[in-house]
């Protein structure tokens, strides 16, 4: 039986665009500058003259062919890089500044726990004096099922109390939080993020004291089988270390995950603070939050100090305030000058501290940095995003549980180790997803240089009755985040859905709704935050938000098309966008099961083979989606290796060409994120690009491959020609830095499969910061490349500034011999007749002198069924819109689509065609569009089936996940009656010398 898969369902959720105010973008053109080809130098040149040689062997050297690093070096670079780049940061993790006194705590670690039953809600007082059975636990603790529950958590402890106020305080408690002191209960909270806290002198006593804290779950408002709850949670969170029900796609289980403590504090004391830098004008506007418990005080004494943080320097400040007071919480703004300061980014972070103390006793510290984000909404097209006044493009990943849990575990090693893992595949921004997570995390990130997008907790829709609970939210969410300079942008939803086309829109807010909902929490926000840039929607499925930057996601790797089909994006296309703004794309990327140690290691074993050449599918991991998605890209495979290994395969694949599709759009698309990076868990979210372990798989390098922040790619919607042919390969400089580049030069250098050198081409060109562009293109003439069979070739490219290489690219593409026998066709129908005249395979003859009737249109079927009877030729049946279903012979014959979506790829039966690759029938070009198109778009649906050449796998419906081996249905077959195929030949035919040639083999194979 198949399980639920939400996610994939989520992924078919279709566009419905509001026209008038969506935009579809087009490709950049690419110039009609052609590089120069200069003389060639071969490698079987002999050069008598001594200093002649000399000068050509510097040549080889340096356009030396640019071999692929292997794996095991990749690793051995990337513990190499880490530990450098620990040394190089090391300096600023380290304070210099000095401390605030500390207030005193009573920190609470231990408690009795247990879930509620039926006797405690008939008895409370059971629960409140400890009556019952009780289990140990420690904070932090997070724990499932998900659903409808209610826990309790008991402690007992002494307390010394003096003249001193005392609040308890929780750092974090999922979800709804219930706190009983004594048995009276002095505070509640709703939410899972935000810190809270309340005076509780009164209820304390010196012995004997009873904390009872009653959490509370609920489902979530994406619903849990069949039932919908109200609990403002998305679909990322700690999980729990169990591999049925905790490790997978962070389930929304509960409890309290961060600190409890008791705190002494004066009457008067500093609740809250935030600085607001202005680069500009040299100047910080400290805003001090000052809470009065005292009826009768009148007067307020403000000592505000500022010093680095971490760097060493002169300035220093000092200032002292007297202000009014009343009781309750006081607001105070105080501006500050700063002169020449230190500005704080991705590779200079550097901070300050601030201390302020009220009436010279109580004392509050925070760090800040002098850093300026901002968002341009006055030039058109609006979005172009700006850090310290310097454009800057945001490259970066998903993250989704393995930070949280390094604060939770108390390991800042590897909390550090995890953000300069990013930084070492050239990222400048994690997208925290979809929820705020501990301060410990965002400090981490401002010594460190890196930029956060931190997301409000609501996923797909927002129940009408959690309105103002959610406005109160997003309040919190600010407030938390607002003094970290490496905060740099706020989200409200992820992946919001027409509400119209589901059962639940009497429960949920409607698209217009929810824009007067993203209008009140702008407010919200700016009251927090003045300066804050909000995007309000990440991966919009019901376009457009009417302000802001506006954000698509992009799996058409994985969940095949979804936004729009990777021979598009590939091109330069990107899915209509809010008129004149640009875009973000905040989640992209692929499945990739993980490394094999890491399974031996954590996996259960019932999840595993005995033997590794054990017949094995992945459908054993809970949750994983390879087995139900794959069968787009490649193989069905048979045991764990070869899946592992396919599967990262493609997932390395699809890292580096959406990767660079997404960088070459760099005039629209200003952000990017792929999903995802680390994961938290064994098999947690297997889009990661680097295990639970930290082992990276090696999509996580070919990702840094393709964030190099200055890089030359070429690009080319031909994978294949013949000879006597001509390739246009695009090159492009990819510039993710703010820096102007002038004297640059590109050389290209064509090899043979034996890496010699064939050809030479060169083009002096420039590069403009933050700017993608296409500099020219290669003219490839292969009328000069003598080829037997089929040989692969490789152009590469060493883009040069000031004469030293700075970064190369390769494009390998395969040449076939044009040497067909022909076979003798008579077409029926267009599309028949383009086959036969455009193909070197065929040559069109008449009836009587034709090998092969090739038939694509109904109309001719009587003609066809006639010469079949007559003279007995074999027939090959074109299924396409002029011949979709019909009978022939007696038997029916229909081009389905059913559970098929437009493919890519398509698997070849090796067994019958022995002489292809397994991926040759994939990534085909079409002459017609001028880009890469599909394989197929159907399969043949009939009774009869004697030998499949070409096929694709019966997927799942979207929603759904495919357990066991999977159908294979035919793409191209034949029996008794014929040759039968659904292979997209328009446009195709003549270019693609694969799909050329297996319709020749299987011909000529039945002649």
């Amino acid at each position: 039986m198949n399980s639920i898969d939400l996610f994939a369902a989520i992924a078919d959720t279709k566009i419905e665009q509001r026209k008038e105010y969506m935009e579809a973008k087009q490709p950049v053109p690419v110039p009609d500058v052609l590089f120069e080809c200069v003389n060639i130098v071969k490698d079987n040149d002999i050069c008598k003259d001594n200093n002649e040689g000399k000068v050509i062997d510097k040549i080889k050297d340096k356009y030396s062919f640019p071999e692929e690093q292997s794996y095991e070096q990749q690793l051995k670079d990337y513990y190499e890089g880490l530990e450098q780049l620990k040394a190089q940061y090391a300096p600023f993790l380290k304070r210099r500044s000095k401390h605030a006194i500390k207030r005193t705590r009573l920190e609470f670690k231990n408690f009795d726990f247990r879930f509620e039953t039926r006797k405690d809600i008939d008895d409370f007082s059971a629960v409140l004096e400890g009556r019952g059975i009780w289990e140990s636990i420690t904070i932090p603790h997070y724990h499932g099922p998900t659903g409808k529950w209610v826990t309790y958590y008991r402690t007992e402890f002494d307390y010394k109390k003096d003249n001193l106020r005392d609040y308890i305080v929780f750092k974090g408690s999922d979800y709804i939080t219930g706190v009983y002191v004594n048995g009276r209960h002095v505070l509640s909270h709703e939410g899972f993020f935000y810190a809270f806290e309340e005076d509780i002198t009164e209820y304390l006593k010196e012995k004997g004291n009873v904390l009872v804290v009653r959490v509370e779950n609920d489902i979530t408002m994406l619903g849990e089988n069949g039932r919908l709850g109200k609990k403002i949670y998305a679909a990322t969170g700690i999980g729990w270390d169990d591999p049925k029900d905790g490790w997978h796609h962070c389930p929304p289980g509960g409890g309290i995950f961060d600190k409890v403590y008791i705190e002494k504090r004066e009457s008067t004391f500093i609740f809250d603070a935030c600085v607001y830098p202005d680069i500009d004008n040299q100047t910080a506007k400290i805003k001090v939050v000052v809470k009065n418990v005292d009826r009768y005080k009148k007067d307020v004494k403000i000592n505000i100090s500022v010093e680095p943080f971490n760097f060493d320097d002169c300035f220093r400040y000092t200032g002292e305030f007297q202000r009014k007071i009343h009781e309750g919480e006081n607001h105070y703004h105080f501006d500050i000058k700063i002169e020449n300061p230190k500005l704080w980014h991705s590779f200079t972070p550097y901070l300050y501290t601030v201390i302020i103390e009220s009436d010279n006793s109580d004392q509050y510290e925070q760090n800040f940095g002098m850093r300026k984000f901002h968002m341009d909404t006055e030039n058109k097209p609006y979005g172009t995003l700006y850090l310290n006044n310097t454009e800057i493009l945001l490259r970066g990943a998903n993250e989704m549980g393995h930070l949280q849990l390094c604060v939770m575990n108390d390991d800042y090693e590897q909390l550090i180790e995890d953000i300069l893992i990013a930084k070492y595949c050239n990222m400048n921004y994690y997208r925290i997803t979809q929820r705020p997570v501990q301060s410990e995390i965002y400090e981490y990130c401002d010594m460190l240089g890196m930029m956060v997008q931190a997301d409000f907790p609501l996923f797909g829709q927002l129940a009408r009755s959690q309105f103002y609970e959610a406005v109160r939210q997003v309040g919190e969410m600010e407030r938390h985040v607002r003094r970290h300079p490496s905060v740099i942008m706020v989200s409200y939803i992820n992946e919001p859905t027409d509400q119209f086309k589901s059962d639940n829109q009497q429960i949920n807010l409607n698209r217009a709704e929810l824009e007067n909902w993203f209008e009140i929490c702008d407010r919200v926000i700016k009251q927090e935050n003045p300066y804050r840039v909000i995007k309000r929607v990440e991966g919009d499925y019901d376009p457009p938000t009417f302000e802001g930057l506006s954000d698509f996601h992009c799996y058409n790797m994985w969940y095949t098309n979804h936004a729009l089909p990777i021979g598009d994006l590939y091109k330069g296309y990107l899915p209509a966008i809010r008129k004149d703004w640009k875009t973000a794309c905040g989640e992209y990327g692929t499945e990739g099961l993980d490394n094999l140690d890491l399974m031996k290691e954590r996996y259960p074993k019932e999840w595993l083979p005995k033997n590794e050449e054990d017949i094995w599918i992945p459908d054993r991991i809970v949750r994983a989606q390879t087995n139900s998605m794959h069968g787009d890209w490649f193989y069905e495979q048979d045991n764990i290796k070869d899946w592992i290994y396919f599967s990262q395969l493609h997932q390395a694949k699809a890292a580096s060409i959406m990767t660079l599709a997404l960088r070459r759009r760099s005039d629209y698309v200003v952000q990017t994120a792929l999903h995802l990076l680390i994961d938290a868990y064994p098999s947690g979210w297997m889009k990661t690009v680097a295990g639970v372990d930290r082992v990276p798989k090696p999509a996580y390098f070919t990702f840094k491959e393709a964030l190099i922040p200055l890089k030359v790619n070429l690009r080319c919607d031909r994978r294949t020609c013949y000879t006597n042919d001509v390739l246009n390969a695009e090159c492009w400089i990819l510039n993710d830095t703010a820096v102007d580049y002038s004297d640059m030069t590109i050389t290209a250098v064509l090899y043979d499969r034996h890496k010699n050198s064939l050809k030479t081409y060169k083009l002096n060109t420039s590069a403009q910061g933050c700017k993608s562009v296409p500099v020219g293109k290669i003219r490839i003439d292969t009328s000069d490349i003598a080829v037997k069979g089929r040989q692969t070739f490789s152009l590469a490219v060493f883009m040069e500034h000031q004469g030293k290489v700075i970064d190369t690219d390769v494009y390998n593409f395969d040449i076939f011999e044009n040497n067909y026998e022909s076979i003798n066709a008579y077409p029926l129908g267009m599309l028949a007749k383009q086959v036969v005249n455009t193909s070197p395979a065929f040559k069109q003859a008449d009836k009587e002198t034709a090998d092969i009737i090739i038939i694509s249109e109904k109309k001719h079927l009587k003609e066809a069924e006639a010469v079949k009877k007559s003279i007995n030729k074999p027939i090959l049946f074109i299924l396409n819109s002029c011949l979709k279903n019909f009978k022939f012979n007696r038997h029916t014959y229909e081009r389905s689509d059913r559970r098929m979506w437009k493919a890519t790829y398509c698997p070849i039966n090796q067994s019958l065609l022995p002489g292809y690759r397994w991926d040759d029938l994939s990534f085909l070009y079409d002459s017609d569009t001028d880009k890469i198109n599909y394989v197929s778009e159907y399969f043949i649906q009939c009774d009869k089936v004697e030998k499949m050449y070409v096929f694709n796998y019966k997927k799942p419906a979207f929603g759904e996940s495919a357990e066991g081996r999977k159908e294979k249905r035919p793409v191209l077959m034949h029996n008794e009656y014929g040759i039968f195929t659904t292979l997209n030949l328009k446009g195709r035919v003549g270019v693609n010398p694969v799909s050329d040639k297996i319709l020749y083999d299987v011909v000529r194979g039945l002649l």
